[in-house]
C-alpha cells in the first residue's frame, strides 16, 4: 500500500482487520504486506500534487475469484485507509488495484508456485 504521511502503523490491525484465518502454519507466514509512506508533494492525480492513498493487493490467480469478493476488498480496504487518515485523504482519493501473479510464478523463499502445489501445500498442513 502506499500512502501519503499521515496514516499510522498502529490504526492498522495486520491480518484481523482482513479477516485472515492465520492457523495454517504455511500460510500464515506467507499472508505479508507494506506500507510505502511518500513524501508530501511527491504523489498526483489529474496532473497536480494531490494526497492520495493506493492499495493494492498482490495474490495468486484464484483469489478473489468473484466480482463479489473484489467489490467487498476494495470497499473494506477503502474504508479501513479513510479512517485510518482521519480526514487527511479524501475517499475519492484512495485508490484501490488486484494484481494477479501468472500460474505457476507465485514465489516462496525461491520456490515457484502454481495454484495447485499452493493448494496442496495449504492441504497438507491443514490435515497435519
Amino acid at each position: 500500500m502506499s500512502a501519503q504521511a499521515g496514516l499510522n502503523d498502529d490504526k492498522f490491525d495486520n491480518a484481523r482487520a482482513y479477516r485472515i484465518d492465520l492457523s495454517n502454519r504455511f500460510m500464515t507466514p506467507n499472508v505479508i504486506g507494506e506500507m510505502t509512506v511518500v513524501p508530501k508533494g511527491r504523489t498526483f492525480s489529474g496532473g497536480e500534487a494531490t494526497d492520495i492513498a493506493i492499495l493494492e493487493l498482490k495474490v495468486p490467480s484464484f483469489v478473489l475469484p468473484t466480482q463479489e469478493l473484489k467489490d467487498a476488498w476494495i470497499a473494506e480496504g477503502t474504508a479501513i485507509i479513510k479512517a485510518a487518515a482521519a480526514g487527511r485523504i479524501k475517499r475519492e482519493n484512495i485508490f484501490a488495484n488486484v494484481t494477479y501473479a501468472v500460474e505457476g510464478a507465485w514465489g516462496i523463499g525461491g520456490i515457484a508456485y502454481s495454484n495447485a502445489d499452493l493448494g496442496s501445500a495449504v492441504a497438507a498442513e491443514a490435515a497435519a
